[in-house]
């Protein structure tokens, strides 16, 4: 089975999605799943299941890309168009 391509500027929120944002703890591109990463002030992280437990536990995809230190927005519910 082929990878799933995910195009960084069609990543939109949907009419009944739930947002939020934070502070980027590393760089992340739109359309990547991320948490938030409590050894690291809550700040929001690139999620990975082989990396760690907490890791593993996506809050949400990202819906602007980031650098790290710098505010990013991420969909936690509801469709993305």
């Amino acid at each position: 089975m082929a990878d799933i391509t995910i195009t960084a500027a069609d990543v939109d929120p949907g009419d009944n999605a739930m947002m939020a944002s934070g502070i980027a703890g590393a760089t992340i591109t739109a359309g990547a799943a991320v948490y938030r990463n409590a050894a690291d002030s809550g700040r929001i992280s690139l999620a990975d299941a082989d990396l760690s437990q907490a890791a593993s536990a996506a809050v949400g995809i990202a819906l602007t890309g980031s650098s790290a230190d710098q505010p990013i927005s991420y969909q936690l519910t509801g469709d993305l168009d």
